[in-house]
């Protein structure tokens, strides 16, 4: 990937009702107390939900005429109430923002990360920048024709190779947190949603493994049989070109590693289609 290393001033505050971190290069403090007074009433007083999940809800914001992506995250089971009160899911989510881009990855830019009390309860925020029409790999085959499937299949292996040679690591890395837009003819990519960030420094290639068959198990059996040879041999050149498999690891081997994990996460995959490796 092309996108070029970049720093962000970061800055936060805490008062009784208030807990934020957010991008002093997009933001005074003052602005970001006016959008989140009054239960963050100014930030989403012009909104428009793209989506909902079991841990959160998701919106197209409108502020001062632009655009920007916001989440509420909902934390329902105890033990997640209990571990964000000592690490916010919207502050994990914004910091793995800033690593990842400082890393020269793909990321909407992270923005604002506040956790709010209000009525003695905690709602946790976040906003970032927005992707205009960008979609997950999760449905990019209902939007795209076969040769340009191919091409974004050989951009998103080399995407996770440069996440995984790059440091980073993720087992919840899915293809819905891999957006996808064209424009000009060029396909651009964003890695979102990556609030349990992990390292891959003493990971073997195993974990890689893991990570391409966790990305891909939401639209795998939506590709033709040729299409998911295609899209597992992307990824293991892709893992050879970033040093991460070393040269002697078999393709035949690394594609049925893959397979099978995808199989395991998705046991009905393959019921109603012939796959030949």
């Amino acid at each position: 990937m092309d996108i070029m290393k970049q720093s962000m001033s970061i800055a936060a505050f805490r008062n009784h009702d208030m807990n934020c971190m957010y991008n002093a290069d997009r933001f005074t403090e003052s602005e970001v107390m006016t959008l989140l007074n009054d239960g963050a009433l100014k930030l989403f007083s012009e909104k428009k939900q793209i989506y909902e999940t079991e841990n959160a809800v998701s919106y197209r914001l409108k502020i001062n005429g632009n655009i920007y992506f916001g989440k509420e995250f909902k934390i329902s089971r105890w033990y997640r109430k209990i571990w964000n009160c000592f690490f916010p899911a919207c502050q994990n989510n914004f910091k793995a923002g800033i690593k990842i881009t400082e890393a020269g990855l793909p990321t909407p830019q992270p923005l604002i990360a506040a956790s709010l009390r209000i009525n003695s309860l905690r709602k946790q925020i976040l906003v970032t920048a927005f992707c205009d029409n960008a979609i997950g790999l999760d449905v990019f085959t209902t939007h795209y024709n076969e040769a340009e499937r191919l091409a974004i299949m050989e951009k998103a292996a080399d995407l996770l190779a440069e996440f995984f040679k790059k440091g980073f690591y993720s087992r919840h890395l899915r293809s819905a947190n891999i957006l996808v837009s064209m424009e000009n003819g060029r396909h651009y990519f964003w890695l979102i949603d990556l609030d349990r960030l992990g390292s891959s420094r003493f990971l073997s290639g195993s974990a890689f493994v893991n990570m391409v068959s966790r990305a891909s198990f939401e639209f795998y059996e939506h590709l033709y049989p040729e299409e998911r040879r295609y899209w597992i041999k992307s990824c293991y050149c892709a893992g050879v070109k970033y040093y991460i498999l070393n040269r002697s690891v078999d393709e035949n081997h690394f594609s049925n590693q893959v397979v099978a994990q995808i199989m395991k996460r998705h046991p009905m995959i393959f019921k109603h289609s012939e796959y030949d490796q």
